[in-house]
């Protein structure tokens, strides 16, 4: 669904990271040698931790490609998928996004038809702080070439970009057009309705979108929320993580 939203740190000419490697970071100090002393590992654990959002292409026949894409075509069976690309966001966002699954777990209104000990005994399941975890879709718009990113092009606009402003911030509620709520949809043709060009008045640090351009951005979302619908709707920025981001034609 729509999001205009500002790129602030694109001020500073922040870029986003490829990673050709499809292994993961290790993100903890257990990924290290037992050898190690307790400064490595604290310094292998910081240079785990994001700053930038890393990008990764995925090629057709990676699992997760064909996952995103069967899910995405059941909305929209016409539509010409140009390329899949797996965001890493930031570690303060994972970090906060992982921190409100668990305080909904701690809420009053979680527990209320559970006993105390069944309550403790989920709460120690990692699987069970997924249970409220929602895969949607959010439309928005752009106001560049996102082609760019497909050829290895990593600059961003400087603001009133959707697109670049998910990218490395997240989905935030402040630059939401409904009052700091943020919409999503499980069906990718509800999203469509809020893609395409941006018409708000923007400053360029990458390829401006034309005429000739006729890719669409819509994203692929972890949305956390106790209620499960065909779209949800929240207003705290952590109940959100960027997973996807799709480049495609309509093919109307």
């Amino acid at each position: 669904m729509a999001q205009a939203q500002v790129t602030q740190t694109q001020l500073n000419q922040s870029q986003p990271i490829y990673n050709n490697n499809y292994g993961m970071p290790p993100t903890s100090s257990s990924d290290t040698s037992s050898s190690d002393t307790s400064a490595n590992a604290i310094i292998s654990t910081n240079k785990s931790k994001l700053a930038k959002t890393q990008l990764k292409v995925l090629p057709l026949h990676d699992n997760e490609y064909i996952q995103i894409q069967r899910y995405f075509l059941k909305g929209l069976p016409h539509a010409r998928i140009h390329t899949i690309i797996k965001l890493q966001m930031p570690t303060k966002l994972v970090e906060a996004h992982e921190q409100y699954k668990k305080t909904l777990l701690n809420n009053p209104s979680y527990g209320s038809n559970m006993t105390t000990n069944n309550l403790i005994s989920s709460m120690k399941s990692n699987n069970n702080l997924d249970k409220h975890t929602n895969t949607m879709f959010h439309g928005t718009k752009i106001s560049c070439n996102p082609q760019r990113f497909i050829n290895g092009n990593s600059n961003f606009c400087l603001f009133n970009c959707g697109m670049c402003g998910i990218i490395q911030n997240g989905n935030q509620g402040k630059y939401s057009r409904f009052n700091g709520r943020m919409w999503f949809a499980n069906n990718s043709a509800i999203s469509l309705g809020y893609c395409g060009l941006s018409t708000s008045r923007t400053m360029f640090n990458c390829t401006p979108f034309s005429s000739k351009n006729s890719l669409m951005a819509m994203f692929v979302v972890d949305v956390v929320s106790l209620q499960t619908s065909d779209i949800i709707i929240v207003d705290v920025d952590a109940a959100t993580l960027p997973k996807y981001l799709i480049l495609f034609e309509p093919g109307f």
